[in-house]
């Protein structure tokens, strides 16, 4: 005889009218300086209208946010593609992506100074989520077949699927501002996908959101 129990999800209409997925795109400057596209390294600013009248209600003050994905490619014409910072070039293990999403409940530490080793200092409190990177082969504007310039860094692992959501403000009908940084060094510099030997930002990065209000007290 099993002792399974057989057990459904019961879904509520007005729970999952509360969850939201916003997909992002980012494309970098590029070494034209394109001015349709972003001049500030790593760093993108977008407006998010509320997609549906709650989003914009005053019942609903916070939310919970994780990001689902993450995924930066050098422009097609870039052959030696690498990270950058303010500093120079940098490896980068694992990318920390921070918003202007108003949390108490995310402390970014570091302790890169001299001075804060052993104690360590706040460079960012409010949200922000570290994803492990792992670098994989997409091929190029030609084919699928692996090419030198055809290299991608996407999240994995833990940062994804182990991260729990964090409380925040709702972000529903502001501007929302993304930087990609790295707790590796410099913590305070955005972090980019340049060529080797230059400086600007030619990466094209991709970004989704989980958001999900919560109503205000009663």
């Amino acid at each position: 005889m099993s002792d399974s129990i057989n057990s459904v999800n019961v879904l509520s209409i007005d729970e999952e009218r509360r969850k939201f997925r916003v997909i992002l795109g980012f494309t970098g400057a590029g070494v034209g300086a394109n001015p349709n596209r972003v001049d500030i390294p790593g760093q993108f600013t977008v407006n998010l209208p509320p997609p549906i009248a709650i989003a914009n209600s005053d019942q609903f003050d916070n939310c919970v946010v994780k990001i689902d994905s993450f995924t930066a490619i050098a422009d097609a014409a870039i052959v030696v593609p690498t990270w950058r910072y303010s500093g120079g070039i940098l490896k980068v293990p694992a990318i920390e992506i921070r918003g202007n999403l108003p949390s108490s409940n995310v402390l970014s530490i570091d302790q890169d100074a001299a001075a804060d080793i052993g104690i360590g200092t706040i460079v960012n409190q409010g949200f922000a989520q570290l994803l492990p990177l792992q670098i994989v082969n997409v091929g190029d504007t030609a084919s699928f077949t692996p090419s030198p310039g055809g290299f991608a860094a996407t999240a994995i692992g833990s940062g994804v699927a182990a991260s729990d959501a964090v409380l925040c403000g709702n972000p529903f009908g502001k501007d929302l501002t993304i930087r990609l940084t790295t707790p590796v060094i410099e913590r305070g510099s955005n972090v980019w996908i340049s060529q080797v030997g230059a400086a600007q930002d030619v990466g094209y990065y991709t970004l989704q959101l989980s958001i999900e209000l919560i109503p205000n007290k009663i």
